[in-house]
Order: C-alpha cells, then sequence, then structure tokens
C-alpha cells in the first residue's frame, strides 16, 4: 500500500499547479491523471491580458494575479532549465469606429496598463481603425508546461481512471483500492465532467466547447498576440500561429467540426490580408462552473477531500494564485476567498 500526503485527481493546470505548490511545502503528492489526448489544458492557448472583452473590463485582481503568475512559472522554467512563459506585450485592434469610441470612454480607467502599438503592427493585419498595446501580457505553452512537468517529475504521476465509487474513506486515509493507495488528503481538478461529484454535488458547469485552426504564414512575422474582431492570433513556433476561438454552448465534445473551421477561416481572413495555410484543427470543453470564477474549498461531510475547477479562459493566470490559496487554506495558514468558496458560490437563498 502506497501513502501519500495527498492525492490529485486531474493532470490540467489546476492539478499540475497544485501539485507542484504541494511539493513545495514538503508534501508527497501522487497525481492521477486519464492523460486524454485532448483537454480544456492540453489545447489551451494560455493567454494572459490584462484588458479583455468587448467591454475592454479590467481583468480582476490583475495586479496581484500577474507577477504572481511570473514568479510561479519563471520559478519553475529555472527548476527544469526549460521555457515555456512568453512575455510579449499584446495589440488590441478596433474592430469599427464605435468599438474604438466605447474604448475611449473607458481610456483613463487603464491608462496605466496601454501604450500605442510599439512597433506598428504590420501591413499584413488589417488595422483600419488602429488599436493599443497592453505592455504587460503573456503566453503560456500548457501543453509544454505540462508535458515537463510529467517528463521531469513523473515518479508522482500515474496514468488511470478513478471512479468515484472506488473512493473510500476511513479513519486512516482516503482510499484508492484499486490502486492500493492512501492520502491524508484528495483534491478533485478534473475539469468538466456531465457527472456530479457526490461531495461536491452543488457545482454547476456552464460550460462551452471552443474550436482553434493553427495556420502557417511566413509573411506575418508578429509576435505578440493580437486581439482583434473577437479573435486572438498568437505565435507558437517561426510562421506558425494559433487562432480562437469559438463559443458553443450546445455541444459537449471535442471533436473538431468544419462549420467552426470554415467560421474561423471567414474570420481570420478579415483580419489578416495574407496568404495562410490551416494545418490543425482542435476543440476542447472549457471547464466554466457558474458564477465564472474558479471553484474552491473542502467538502462539508469529509474535510479531507477538496476541489478546485472552473479555472476558464484565464486559467494560466489563476492557475498559481488559486493553488496557494487552497494550500494556505488547508494548512491554517489562510481562507478561501469567498468569491471562489465552492459553498458560498453555490448557496441556497
Amino acid at each position: 500500500m502506497r501513502h501519500v500526503d495527498h492525492i490529485i485527481v486531474g493532470h490540467g493546470l489546476a492539478g499540475a499547479t497544485l501539485a507542484i505548490e504541494l511539493q513545495r511545502r514538503g508534501q508527497s503528492v501522487l497525481v492521477l491523471d486519464r492523460d486524454e489526448p485532448v483537454t480544456s489544458s492540453k489545447v489551451a492557448a494560455g493567454l494572459m491580458t490584462p484588458i479583455t472583452g468587448k467591454r475592454f473590463a479590467l481583468t480582476p485582481r490583475w495586479e496581484t494575479l500577474w507577477p504572481r503568475a511570473v514568479e510561479f512559472y519563471r520559478g519553475i522554467e529555472d527548476d527544469l532549465n526549460l521555457r515555456f512563459l512568453m512575455q510579449r506585450p499584446a495589440v488590441r485592434v478596433f474592430a469599427d469606429q464605435e468599438e474604438r469610441d466605447r474604448f475611449a470612454a473607458r481610456r483613463e480607467r487603464v491608462a496605466e496598463l496601454i501604450e500605442e502599438p510599439t512597433p506598428a503592427l504590420s501591413d499584413a493585419i488589417k488595422t483600419p481603425h488602429a488599436g493599443f498595446q497592453m505592455k504587460h501580457a503573456g503566453r503560456l505553452d500548457v501543453a509544454g508546461f505540462l508535458a515537463a512537468r510529467v517528463a521531469y517529475l513523473g515518479s508522482d504521476i500515474e496514468t488511470t481512471s478513478v471512479q468515484l465509487n472506488q473512493i473510500t474513506v476511513s479513519p486512516g486515509g482516503i482510499h484508492i483500492g484499486r490502486l492500493d493507495v492512501v492520502g491524508q488528503h484528495l483534491t478533485f481538478c478534473g475539469g468538466f465532467t456531465q457527472t456530479p461529484n457526490p461531495w461536491f454535488p452543488q457545482v454547476v458547469f456552464e460550460a462551452a466547447k471552443g474550436e482553434m485552426v493553427t495556420f502557417t504564414a511566413p509573411q506575418l512575422q508578429e509576435t505578440r498576440t493580437v486581439h482583434a474582431r473577437g479573435l486572438w492570433i498568437t505565435q507558437t513556433g517561426e510562421h506558425t500561429y494559433r487562432a480562437g476561438a469559438t463559443y458553443d454552448l450546445d455541444a459537449m465534445d471535442c471533436v473538431p467540426t468544419q462549420a467552426a473551421r470554415d467560421s474561423l477561416v471567414q474570420r481570420l481572413g478579415g483580419i489578416i490580408r495574407i496568404p495562410f495555410d490551416v494545418t490543425d484543427h482542435v476543440a476542447a470543453v472549457r471547464p466554466i462552473v457558474y458564477g465564472r470564477q474558479p471553484v474552491v474549498g473542502i467538502s462539508h461531510e469529509e474535510p479531507r477531500i477538496g476541489y478546485i475547477n472552473g479555472l476558464g479562459s484565464k486559467g494560466a493566470l489563476l492557475a498559481p494564485f488559486v493553488a496557494a490559496m487552497y494550500v494556505d487554506f488547508l494548512s491554517g495558514a489562510g481562507e478561501i476567498d469567498p468569491e471562489f468558496d465552492v459553498h458560498g458560490r453555490f448557496k441556497k437563498e
């Protein structure tokens, strides 16, 4: 029988960052993951920007989340002698004069975070109504980050599925009998699922399927992420870019569709004026939870069982903060922020 301090179910962004945070604090960890080829984390864009959406909203807690995320990922990069965090400005291109005017009315609120695009975007990108540059932004190569952790710290990861009825609780710990493992704590970090978790039945998902394409465009030569007309375009390699994403509230699968591909290609054609060749097309379900913020906490029925989910499209930015908050709470050194509390979010009036 293997004994560990903490069992983590799921090795996406939530599970990986939690495992690292626990190990840094001297805890022994076993991560159980199905290692599916396509998950929301493995295909995630990993974008981190301070200003988002049609209303040019300031990302909540940006002044806290951004430096913490940079410190966390840079620390892992130094440990592994790898690089998967790209700190580069991001450019937002106005779709029309109305959007430009709407931003002008909000400009003062974000003035310290923006500047003129420097250098100017190339003629390959259509900018009839100009735009602005976010000084501090970044992209995490999420798939690279997860693969690096498995490759270099793989002894604490086991590829397997965990059925909820295989988990038993006793005074001695949390048992997963089929695997002959016992943990003092267990945390679910499994992302979207249509099967209710018996320890957290109150969680309500508002998941959305997203599809993205990878394309090559040798004439583009832009290293900054570009946001335009509801799409983002980000460089992933020499002459290689990814663009996305669609937003489907009905289909809850990871199957790419021709309709979404056609839509993305058409919208890309409205942003860039040079030839491009689509080389890949992927789809995944975003683990969005009701309230559109992560949910974090422990079960009222069994305080040794915890839950982290719903990181969503801002997962790369949120994961280090959420993991530290959760581990602080488990160690008695902090509390779960009410905004993220898995029980408070779904409290019945």
